[in-house]
């Protein structure tokens, strides 16, 4: 019986690939062509045939800004029963109804309600279109309270409002159905008449809904509480310039930084207001400000106030249109995009200006590349077209997340142009369509949902039109995806296992490096002097996205890894490292990016470069490489660290030294314990290059320094033995104790077992959280860094609880940390970092990157660890297999060596694991399997075994020796130089 459990057991076939449909999961796209999949959502007026950009549609999309408030045709006339006399220079005909301006009206001449009714009838010389309701305005001293309103094509009435009561100045009359018409009648039987005469005065019909007068009546006047003297920018800054249509001249006031500033504009007849608009110059706009109205010019009302406005343009509303003489702006703050506190006003409207046509679409994913659009057509002339992009819905909206431009130009935050009315293509690269740069676009973009809306930017008036209308042709508008395409058949690699969440985790975080695998040009890199030769046109991975787009090496040393258990694809890391290797400073530290000409100043990424280096040659075996790399390593080691390590031989960010930075920025001083834990690493990934170079010298001298740091490190005062914790440092974060210093101590072995459970139990109670771990127990380092969470960290000390045997918590870190993004917008992709709440808005907000590569290391640990394939000589000469099954039940996938694939798939059935091999033929395998304890399998005549190829190679109580080389440490059994070739193992 016992031995028929057993070799059922060996029946166990490896899981296939095929069986398992390891391809459902592949996130990236399958062709460089990408259309949007969604429209989320889009404005009330002004948007026609949304679907055509989703292919469901033979019109194009039509953006106008023509829907709102709609005219009169030309040669439309209108009459009353009766109309007063002119007088005090005015004029009162029935036309003045339908002029646009609610300064004018018309006035009957039979003082009474009882002499019968006042009747306006307007007729047009051609159909109205069908319009769904109409406003009728009257004059502040004639409110009409009963009335109807009835339509005629043909002579024949029809009745479409009879209204009682009415109290409003001028109510929205809502039509049963749309109608069309050519006459429209009024007949007003009763009257609110304010001043005690009993006229009926309308001073607009208004088709549609009111938006106020196309213009301020002649003598308005403006005055401010103070005006900056002109200069040879603008000759004039006089509150007059609010009033002349231009929105290149502005109001500037004279006081910069105080508040209040107060803008005052006195009409010239008393005029008709459901509210205004307030147009801001672009390096003054107002944020915080209340409006005021006045009846008479003595008595203020207050009608809104308005906080953290962002907008350029902005329309406030009344709670209802009222009768004004006057308006006064009190501004108490301004978001100034040039550095100067001015209130700078370059209209007030008295309308309320109809909002730019919009439409949001959404990618299904975060996608980089460049936008293109087929116009169709535009109107003569055009407005410009406006496209702001984000990662997330949070922050989508009129301004993009980030630009490239923000660091220098601030255009607003969109990628903007002016189509040709005949139509056209257009594609978004970094280029500014017009010599005097009000119109540009920063090209190529990372992001998942796109607004496109119809506007203007500052300074471009000469070159679009604030108003008309834009076509796109159906199924005009698409991606160019430039980065890495991860379809199916470049998958060298695979990873599947019995849990769900940990297979997405995998193929996210390789989705998201190859978002960031791209080739490095001038136009599509961060601006802030990243450019170099020695990367132009070459295949790199950037750290980001969205941003920086520019291959920093803490960013490189997780990302190539996973491109490498993934792809096989070497370049993009190769191409980064040797580059900072050649652009090395003469003191031997190594720049951590091409960022600001090599000149960013990180103190722990020279480290990064060492183990990424260590790594790439352990996973490639290229000697080419490593000879390359030499001569910078060994000045790396030999120079520029003796520099900055004390006496005790640790590194010490001090003195001259403490200005540097690290990952998070985290103002540290003194002696960190994971950039000390980094730097015994990095002396043994040195060590192994020199060794595998034949510099045994420098192998032996490297290999000797990091035991001495790491016996340092675990004798000094970094460790906290009051909480059973790592500290943070020695200098003045001492008290605090981070997430960082207890996996560094752990993964460069300078902890001991009970140190490292201790020191993790510690970041269990103090540090875990719903969305990850935080970084460090206490807000040491101010601002609120402590709740911040970066999977960078987070990486490391999931490695570090696989390395001392916590498979359980590896896993639960896993899944709590990578699978609270990929659940969340925008899906799919791993986050720069997060703050409180585990919410990038309490991170960097709109600017934090949300598919950054340093966060993608969850796929090396699922590879590596749970899987169980890593290197350990160069080039895959010989490798572990070495699985963490945890609460897994089965796992399968492939590692890609350069000596071809390795392939392994594990099964866990009642305590009992079957292990599949096939390996290179050239390589040999050490493989760690576990056996049951004495107690979990124990039963009749059952002995704990383990089986290789259907053949015992340990039995409880003795080794079988002869086939392989076998050994147990009382938990394990390990199999060592296990040659090529297909093998299964069988542990009971």
């Amino acid at each position: 019986m016992h031995f028929m459990c057993l070799f059922s057991l060996f029946a166990l076939p490896l899981v296939a690939a095929a069986d398992r449909d390891w391809q459902s999961y592949i996130l990236g796209p399958t062709s460089r062509t990408l259309f949007p999949s969604a429209i989320l959502k889009s404005s009330a007026a002004g948007v026609q045939n949304a679907d055509a950009l989703l292919g469901n549609s033979a019109e194009p999309l039509r953006l106008s800004t023509d829907k709102g408030q709609a005219r009169w045709p030309d040669g439309t006339t209108a009459a009353g029963s009766s109309t007063h006399d002119a007088s005090n220079g005015r004029t009162y005909d029935a036309q003045n109804a339908i002029d646009g301006s609610t300064a004018t009206f018309w006035n009957d001449n039979t003082e009474d309600d009882a002499s019968g009714p006042d009747i306006l009838t307007i007729t047009a010389p051609s159909t109205v279109p069908a319009i769904a309701g109409l406003t009728i305005v009257s004059h502040v001293d004639g409110y009409i309270e009963d009335f109807t309103v009835e339509t005629s094509t043909s002579g024949s009435w029809h009745t479409q409002a009879n209204i009682t009561g009415n109290t409003a100045l001028a109510p929205y009359i809502q039509f049963p159905a749309p109608v069309s018409f050519t006459d429209l009648r009024i007949t007003v039987t009763k009257n609110q008449n304010v001043g005690k005469r009993v006229f009926t005065r309308i001073t607009e019909v208004v088709l549609g809904e009111f938006t106020g007068s196309s213009s301020w009546p002649a003598q308005t006047s403006a005055t401010a509480s103070s005006s900056h003297a002109g200069n040879n920018q603008h000759p004039s800054y006089e509150p007059s310039l609010v009033l002349d249509n231009d929105a290149t001249t502005f109001w500037n006031d004279d006081t910069e930084g105080v508040f209040p500033d107060v803008l005052t504009v006195i009409s010239g007849d008393a005029v008709v207001l459901p509210g205004i608009t307030v147009v801001s110059h672009a390096d003054g706009v107002v944020a915080d400000f209340t409006v005021e109205t006045t009846p008479d010019g003595e008595t203020w009302t207050q009608q809104a106030a308005m906080k953290g406005n962002q907008d350029v343009t902005i329309p406030v509303a009344f709670s209802a249109a009222i009768s004004v003489k006057g308006v006064r702006i009190t501004v108490t703050a301004v978001q100034n995009a040039g550095g100067q506190s001015f209130s700078r006003i370059a209209e007030v409207l008295p309308r309320l200006a109809q909002p730019a046509p919009w439409i949001d679409l959404d990618f299904g994913q975060v996608i980089v590349g460049y936008l293109h659009l087929n116009i169709a057509a535009a109107s003569d002339p055009a407005p410009q077209i406006r496209l702001a992009f984000s990662e997330t819905q949070q922050y989508l909206g009129y301004k993009s997340d980030y630009s490239p431009s923000d660091y220098s130009e601030a255009r607003g935050g969109t990628d903007d142009f002016v189509p040709s009315p005949a139509g056209g293509n257009w594609t978004d690269n970094r280029v500014c369509q017009f010599e005097d740069k009000t119109v540009c676009s920063d090209g190529l973009r990372g992001f998942r949902y796109l607004r496109i809306f119809l506007g203007q930017t500052p300074g471009a008036e000469s070159h679009s039109s604030p108003t008309g209308w834009v076509e796109v042709a159906p199924s005009g508008l698409w991606l160019d995806f430039t980065p890495y395409l991860g379809t199916p058949d470049t998958y060298n690699g695979y990873f599947i296992s019995s849990d769900d969440l940990l297979n997405k985790i995998w193929y996210a975080s390789v989705y998201t490096v190859e978002l960031n695998t791209d080739t490095f040009t001038a136009d599509t890199i961060d601006p802030r002097n990243s450019f170099t030769p020695g990367l132009d046109g070459k295949i790199v991975v950037h750290d980001g996205a969205k941003r920086d787009r520019d291959p920093y090496v803490g960013d490189v040393a997780v990302q190539s890894i996973v491109d490498l258990v993934s792809h096989a694809n070497k370049d993009g890391a190769r191409n980064v490292l040797l580059d900072l290797a050649a652009n090395q400073r003469d003191d031997g530290w190594m720049p951590p990016a091409s960022v600001l000409g090599y000149q960013l100043f990180l103190f722990d990424y020279a480290a990064w470069w060492a183990i990424a280096s260590g790594d790439f040659i352990l996973w490639t075996g290229e000697q080419d490489f490593a000879s390359t790399i030499w001569d910078a390593l060994k000045k790396l080691m030999d120079t520029w660290y003796p520099s900055v390590t004390n006496a005790a031989g640790l590194f010490d960010k001090s003195g001259d030294w403490a200005g540097y930075g690290d990952y998070a920025f985290l103002p540290r001083n003194g002696v960190i314990t994971y950039y000390n834990g980094n730097y015994v690493r990095a002396l043994r990934s040195a060590a192994l290059i020199a060794t595998f170079l034949g510099h045994t010298d420098e192998a032996s001298a490297w290999s000797s320094r990091a035991d001495s740091v790491s016996a340092a490190i675990a004798s000094s005062d970094l460790w906290d033995a009051s909480v059973g914790a790592w500290r943070d440092s020695t200098g003045p974060s001492s008290a605090c104790h981070s997430q960082d210093a207890t996996a560094f101590a752990i993964l460069s072995n300078s902890s001991t077992l009970d140190r490292a459970q201790s020191s993790l139990a510690y970041i269990d109670s103090t540090m875990r959280r719903d969305w990850g771990n935080k970084i460090v127990d206490a807000d040491c380092f101010g601002g609120g860094i402590s709740d911040r969470g970066y999977n960078f960290a987070t990486h490391p000390e999931v490695m570090a609880r696989f390395q001392v045997g916590d498979d359980a918590g590896a896993l639960e870190l896993i899944r709590r940390s990578w699978g609270w993004q990929i659940t969340r917008d925008p899906m799919n992709t791993l986050w720069e970092g997060v703050g409180l709440n585990g919410e990038v808005s309490a991170y960097q907000g709109a600017f934090s990157s949300m598919a950054h590569g340093w966060a993608a290391g969850a796929a090396i640990a699922l590879s590596t660890r749970v899987l169980g394939v890593e290197p350990t000589s160069p080039g895959f000469a010989t490798y572990d297999v070495v699985p963490h099954p945890g609460d897994v039940t089965w796992a399968n996938g492939t590692v890609p060596t350069p000596r071809g694939d390795i392939t392994v798939g594990w099964t866990v059935v009642d305590g009992a694991l079957k292990l599949d091999i096939h390996g290179p033929d050239d390589a040999l395998a050490r493989v760690r399997v576990p056996v049951a304890s004495t107690t979990s399998r124990r039963r009749d005549a059952f002995q704990r075994q383990v089986l290789l190829n259907g053949e015992p190679v340990w039995q409880e109580g003795s080794v079988r020796t002869g086939q392989v080389d076998v050994s147990f440490d009382g938990d394990f059994v390990f199999i060592h130089g296990l040659a090529g070739g297909t093998h299964s193992i069988l542990s009971t």
